[in-house]
């Protein structure tokens, strides 16, 4: 599966269309303020709320809380800003994100690779655009969420304006834990 993810150049707050294999899916919007908090809403195509992100209030390491429309919370923070090492935990399961040096990262579902994050570097009179190639099974809802989050919190870090060319070297890992798989595919369901 494809999870494309575009954050809109010219908006009040922040807004993202996002496309599943290439049909749209989801519509984003909502509004964070630097450091003290805010929500995203994550609707589907005619408007009704699926999910909800929440930015609370924190200094460095970022802390958010995602609600899907199960109720179920997960939260996302970072384990080492460092390293590049972040967790979403929910009750029953845990995610992982690795940045990798550059424009990367891989999501893993405990120790299993689930999804691969990869986010283009300039935009010039457009928003943002970044793609995730995840497993079929995965949880797309989910999985779309905790790349919002992580472009709202690692890549926000770029100085952005509505319609000035942005560039973004990417992330910078002083510690390899986790190097990217470039091998890594994801699972097609019948296959």
């Amino acid at each position: 599966m494809v999870i494309e993810i575009i954050r809109e150049a010219i908006s009040v707050g922040k807004k993202y269309q996002i496309r599943v294999d290439g049909e749209a899916k989801y519509r984003v919007s909502g509004m964070f303020v630097a450091f003290l908090g805010g929500k995203l809403n994550v609707a589907n195509t005619v408007g009704n709320t699926l999910a909800q992100i929440e930015r609370k209030i924190y200094l460095i390491r970022p802390d958010y809380r995602i609600v899907l429309p199960s109720r179920e919370t997960f939260r996302f923070r970072a384990q080492s800003l460092f390293r590049g090492i972040y967790s979403c935990v929910g009750i029953d399961s845990r995610y992982f994100l690795y940045a990798h040096t550059g424009l990367i990262a891989s999501i893993f579902k405990s120790d299993q690779q689930i999804a691969a994050l990869m986010k283009g570097g300039v935009a010039a009179l457009r928003g943002d655009y970044y793609s995730i190639l995840a497993d079929d099974d995965t949880d797309e809802l989910l999985i779309t969420c905790i790349g919002i989050v992580f472009d709202n919190y690692n890549w926000a870090i770029n100085v952005r304006s509505n319609g000035i060319p942005t560039i973004n070297f990417g992330n910078i890992i002083f510690r390899k834990d986790h190097p990217f798989d470039e091998t890594w595919q994801p699972k097609i369901k019948g296959k």
